[in-house]
C-alpha cells in the first residue's frame, strides 16, 4: 500500500476515533441512563469507535510477514466485520424503540438470522476462509462471501426505513427526528469503500451518523415532557400546524385528565402525585402504540392524537385505555386508584383550528367527570 493511501487510512480513522471520543463526552450523561435507547446508543458508539482503531492496524501491519501479524489481522478484520453487523441490527432496533413500537416477530426473526449466520461465518473464517483471507504476505484479500455482509447490512438498514416510513404513515405524525442522518452518511460509505478497498469509510461515516442521530435526538427533547417522556404542549402546537397541512386531515383528539387527583397529592404527597401522572402517562403509550401520540397537556391532563377516522376505531382505542386503568387499579400494592374522565372528537383539522378542537374535547371530558362523580357523590 503507498503513503498517500495508507495516510488518507490514518487520516480518516484518527478524525473518527476523536468524534467518538467527543461524542462519549459530550453525551456523557447518556450513560449514566440505563433504558434501551441509551444502552444502544453506546453500544453503536463502542462497536464503531473501536473499529477506528482496528482498522488502522490492519492496514499498517498489511505486507508484515510472521505468524503474530497474520494473527492480528484475522482479529481486527473479524471485529471490522462482526462490528458493523451488530450496529446494523442495533440501529434497528434502535429505530423501533424510539419510536414506540415493537418489532413484529418476522423481522425479529430476520435480523437474528442474519446476525447469527453473519458470526458464524466469521468464526469459520478464522480456521477456513470464506468471508476473506490473509495470503503468505499478510495481505487481506475479499472472498465471496464478502457480499453477504454487504447485502444484511443492506437488508437491515432499509428494512429499518420501511419499517420507520410504516409507521409514520400509520401513526400520521410528525417527529422531529430525521431518519436520513444515519442512514445516508452509512450508504454513501459502503458504497465508496466497497468500490474502491484501500479506502477506510464505513466506521468514520458510521460517527458521522450517531452525531446526526444524537443532534435530533438532542432537539426532540425541546418537545418532550421531561416528567413522563410524552410530548409536551409546544409539541402539540406545532402538530396542529403541520395536521392543517395534511390532505389526509381528519384525526380523533381525546382529553384525558386524572379523577380525584388532588386527593392524591393531599393524602400522599406531591411525589406520590408525580408517580400517578407517570403511571397514567405509560398506561396511554401502551395502549394507543404507534397509532398516535400522547401529549402531557397540563398537570395532571393529557391529550392523545389519533389516526382513526371512525367512531368504532376510537372506541377501541378508549377501551384499551380505560382497559389498562383497570389492570392497574386490579394490582396489588397502589396506594391507591387511578381513574380517569376523557372527552374525544373525531375533527377536521381544515375546518377547526387546534385551540377550537381543545376548547371541544375539554368540555366534553368535563362532562364525563360531572358523570363520575356525580355517581360517587
Amino acid at each position: 500500500m503507498d503513503k498517500i493511501s495508507l495516510l488518507s487510512i490514518l487520516t480518516a480513522d484518527f478524525l473518527g476515533i476523536m468524534l467518538a471520543l467527543t461524542l462519549y463526552v459530550a453525551n456523557s450523561w447518556r450513560w449514566k441512563r440505563d433504558d434501551l435507547e441509551n444502552l444502544l446508543l453506546i453500544f453503536m458508539l463502542i462497536l464503531v469507535g473501536v473499529t477506528c482503531i482496528t482498522e488502522p492496524i490492519a492496514f499498517l501491519i498489511s505486507g508484515k510477514e510472521g505468524g503474530i501479524y497474520t494473527i492480528l489481522t484475522y482479529l481486527c478484520d473479524t471485529w471490522t466485520y462482526s462490528a458493523n453487523l451488530l450496529a446494523s441490527a442495533s440501529w434497528f432496533v434502535f429505530i423501533a424503540h424510539h419510536l414506540g413500537n415493537r418489532i413484529p416477530r418476522i423481522p425479529v426473526n430476520i435480523i437474528n438470522a442474519l446476525v447469527a449466520i453473519g458470526l458464524l461465518l466469521l468464526f469459520i473464517n478464522l480456521f477456513t476462509p470464506v468471508v476473506f483471507r490473509i495470503d503468505e504476505h499478510n495481505r487481506y484479500q475479499r472472498l465471496p462471501v464478502y457480499y453477504y455482509y454487504l447485502v444484511a447490512e443492506f437488508i437491515m438498514l432499509f428494512g429499518s426505513m420501511a419499517f420507520y416510513i410504516f409507521i409514520r404513515i400509520k401513526g400520521r405524525r410528525i417527529r422531529f427526528f430525521f431518519f436520513w442522518v444515519y442512514v445516508l452518511p452509512i450508504l454513501i460509505g459502503v458504497i465508496i469503500q466497497t468500490a474502491n478497498y484501500g479506502l477506510s469509510l464505513i466506521a468514520p461515516c458510521m460517527l458521522i451518523a450517531l452525531t446526526g442521530l444524537m443532534s435530533t435526538i438532542q432537539n426532540e427533547l425541546i418537545f418532550k415532557d421531561k416528567l413522563t417522556g410524552l410530548y409536551n404542549r409546544y409539541y402539540l402546537d406545532q402538530l396542529g400546524e403541520e395536521l392543517r397541512k395534511d390532505k389526509s386531515s381528519e384525526y380523533t383528539f381525546l382529553m384525558i385528565d386524572i379523577n380525584d387527583f388532588k386527593s392524591i397529592n393531599d393524602k400522599f404527597g406531591h411525589l406520590e402525585g408525580d408517580r400517578a401522572i407517570v403511571d397514567t402517562a405509560n398506561i396511554i403509550k401502551k395502549a394507543i402504540g404507534s397509532s398516535g401520540v400522547g401529549i402531557r397537556y397540563a398537570g395532571d391532563e393529557f391529550v392523545i392524537v389519533l389516526s382513526t377516522r371512525t367512531q368504532i376505531d376510537t372506541d377501541i382505542f378508549v377501551t384499551n385505555i380505560r382497559k389498562g386503568f383497570y389492570e392497574y387499579n386490579a394490582e396489588k400494592g397502589h396506594k391507591y386508584e387511578l381513574h380517569v374522565s376523557m372527552g374525544q372528537s373525531i375533527v377536521n383539522m381544515n375546518e377547526i383550528s387546534i385551540d377550537e378542537v381543545m376548547n371541544r374535547i375539554d368540555k366534553l371530558m368535563y362532562e364525563d367527570k360531572r358523570r363520575y362523580y356525580s355517581k360517587r357523590n
